[in-house]
């Protein structure tokens, strides 16, 4: 998820800096579906402390302390709403 997270900034970075113009000419760049590309860059929207808990998270080669499928249930919901589902569903 860490990986999946920096590559967010990264893409939402590079719009916001105009060196893409928007998130469907990011999608076609990258081979992905603009709707697998809207799901990666939602990962942004996380509470700041959510998104350095995810940086954090130990590298444990082949287990994923955190599935992605959870945190797009997250996203939507307002930061405090977000920190009390990331705590429960962990």
């Amino acid at each position: 998820m860490a990986v999946t997270l920096a590559l967010a900034h990264q893409i939402q970075g590079a719009i916001d800096r105009g060196e893409i113009r928007d998130q469907a000419e990011a999608a076609r760049q990258l081979g992905l579906t603009r709707a697998r590309l809207t799901q990666i860059l939602d990962l942004t929207r996380l509470a700041p402390d959510l998104q350095e808990e995810i940086l954090l998270f130990p590298a444990i080669t082949g287990v994923e302390p955190l599935k992605e499928r959870v945190l797009r249930g997250i996203v939507r919901a307002s930061w405090a709403d977000q920190r009390s589902r990331f705590k429960t569903e962990r």
